[in-house]
């Protein structure tokens, strides 16, 4: 067995182990009536799934791999366009043609990362836009809703065909690279999960520097927000990402603290702000979840909204850094 093939089964057996523990925690705190335990049960039971997932995709083909993430491309991209038919007022944005066509470049953007084309994956949804959409807008021949209809599928195309594309990317670089994104991205979800619960029950002094913790980050858009909580749980992981360093050699090149820091300052800012962009679609269509597909009646947006900005800033560092 090769290094790189250790660190993986050593990554899987930790998140395996971590997650038992919080199914254990979740299920004493259901028994013990704590009403947020059903939804953190489903929210579990997601992970579990997705764990399997990933780690038949990992101890497989690269191709298996790649198939994986274009499906949950695909999904999420689905999931976006019903969007649509939340709103009374903007039920003909979910248009067949454009769904299709952005559909339709998962697996090319995927095809050219796969053959090392990095550069031209790359281009593949700006060309889209400039391209391509406007000239399908114009054969659409309607002059009402123009602006609205390229926008809602610009930024479907954007964030889960080009940004979550950069998954592929990640692939190529190494896969260790791509796993500990997804675990950094998750575990800054859980600990602001947690630590938002844990400070809410804190009664907080009418001090300056407490009201500034408990400062709202986007009030009209998430109210339970806060800096503080932001903060801490981007300098925690911070602090996990520079413990990761072993697990990435035999992959990329040894990596600099400065490059681990700023890898970390990059997954707790942007994973926050992915959580709270996506909390801004949700209002705008008034929705409280982006589906219902995954166990919890959640949908797949909402597992990884953070990954949407998170996979992008990962990739741009590595090149960077030239790891």
């Amino acid at each position: 067995m090769t290094l790189p093939e250790l660190s993986i089964l050593i990554l899987f057996a930790g998140c395996a182990a971590l997650l038992l523990f919080f199914t254990i925690l979740i299920y004493q705190m259901g028994r013990s009536g704590h009403k947020s335990a059903p939804e953190l049960m489903g929210r579990t039971k997601t992970f579990w799934g997705m764990l399997g997932l990933l780690f038949i995709a990992a101890t497989t083909h690269r191709i298996v791999t790649d198939m994986v993430l274009a499906l949950i491309s695909a999904l999420a991209t689905i999931e976006y366009f019903s969007f649509a038919r939340s709103t009374s007022h903007l039920p003909t944005l979910d248009k067949p043609l454009f769904k299709g066509i952005t559909l339709a470049l998962i697996p090319l953007q995927a095809l050219l990362y796969y053959q090392g084309h990095s550069f031209a994956a790359l281009l593949v949804a700006p060309t889209f836009l400039i391209l391509v959409l406007p000239v399908l807008l114009v054969l659409e021949d309607q002059t009402s809703g123009v602006l609205e209809t390229y926008g809602f599928v610009a930024a479907g195309a954007l964030f889960f065909v080009f940004a979550l594309g950069h998954a592929f990317g990640l692939v190529h670089i190494g896969l260790m690279p791509f796993l500990l994104c997804l675990l950094l991205t998750e575990l800054r979800d859980l600990i602001s999960y947690w630590l938002g619960k844990f400070f809410s029950k804190l009664e907080v002094p009418s001090k300056p520097v407490l009201k500034l913790f408990n400062a709202k980050i986007a009030e009209h858009v998430s109210p339970n927000k806060t800096w503080g909580v932001g903060v801490v749980s981007i300098l925690v992981i911070m602090g996990i990402t520079v413990t990761l360093k072993g697990l990435l050699k035999g992959q990329v090149a040894d990596p600099p603290l400065s490059f681990l820091l700023l890898w970390g300052l990059a997954i707790g800012f942007f994973g926050l702000m992915g959580d709270l962009v996506f909390s801004l679609f949700k209002r705008m269509f008034h929705l409280k979840d982006s589906g219902a597909l995954l166990p919890g009646n959640t949908g797949i947006i909402d597992r990884i909204d953070g990954l949407v900005l998170t996979l992008p800033a990962t990739f741009y560092l590595f090149l960077i850094f030239n790891l």
